[in-house]
């Protein structure tokens, strides 16, 4: 049942509760062992570790139901069939979500999206397969009823239908990277990207990797930069390494990367030419 509420964590915040990652940026066993005799902490607060993280929003069943399975103590900890009637996975206390297919869910998801994230995933679509972006041009052809390529905001709404106007005109604002109040299907595939990268700890930190080209665990400027191919001024670059560089040491620590990445900001910039810095 431990396990359980490991996996059902990792599941919706995209990271494990007890990691241990060392300096050369890989996981001590040693260090995960003393995270999870400190045990979890069932509480919101900033950061990412063995609590929720206040920049991921959760309902408080699944928390709930979190909580009580990650407890040391087993005679506390949930049984399997007390798990089973729990109110969160019973449904006798849902989301007060009305929409949940998974294209759906990467555009709300997507839509809150910060200027660093877009840039690193503008840069990460070449990775998407054959069969992926077949479901992403099936999915766009559905919003996309009058067929002209675009999505406009009309057709989000039936979409997102039964959701206030104004929430879906967020969205769009959201989605719409280079402001010309549509959807294309390059903007759409940086939602479905999005989505599938935050999903899993392990994509995440395959992304990070993919940009710490000297293996030390941690992002300095030049990698930074070579990662977004160039798409920032110097001046751009130093703003957003600032804003992410929590300790002021001059380098992104992988806290400091999933820190940036669900920071919710919408930045609007112009998608350019596609680039495979590796």
């Amino acid at each position: 049942m431990w396990s359980m509420g490991v996996i059902t964590f990792v599941m919706l915040y995209g990271y494990p509760p007890f990691h241990g990652q060392t300096r050369g940026g890989g996981e001590s066993d040693e260090r995960i062992k003393r995270a999870i005799e400190r045990g979890f902490q069932p509480v919101v607060k900033s950061g990412y570790g063995a609590w929720f993280p206040k920049a991921i929003k959760r309902t408080t069943g699944a928390r709930d139901f979190i909580a009580k399975l990650l407890v040391k103590d087993p005679a506390k900890r949930l049984t399997a069939e007390e798990a089973l009637h729990h109110p969160w996975l019973s449904g006798k206390e849902a989301s007060a979500e009305k929409f949940d297919p998974l294209v759906v869910k990467s555009i709300k998801d997507f839509a809150s999206a910060n200027k660093f994230k877009n840039l690193i995933l503008e840069n990460l679509v070449h990775t998407l397969d054959d069969t992926e972006v077949k479901k992403l041009r099936e999915q766009f052809k559905k919003m996309d009823s009058d067929g002209n390529g675009e999505v406009e905001i009309k057709e989000l709404e039936k979409v997102f239908e039964g959701i206030d106007s104004e929430k879906v005109k967020e969205i769009m604002s959201g989605l719409d990277t280079d402001g010309d109040g549509k959807l294309s299907i390059e903007e759409f595939s940086l939602a479905f990207l999005n989505r599938k990268i935050s999903s899993q700890q392990e994509r995440m930190w395959q992304v990070f990797q993919s940009i710490d080209l000297n293996g030390d665990g941690m992002l300095d400027k030049e990698e930074v930069s070579k990662a977004l191919c160039g798409k920032l001024s110097q001046k751009e670059l130093t703003t957003l390494l600032d804003e992410i560089d929590a300790d002021g040491n001059g380098k992104i620590s992988y806290d400091e990367f999933l820190e940036a990445w669900h920071k919710k900001e919408s930045k609007k910039y112009s998608l350019s030419e596609d680039c495979n810095p590796n």
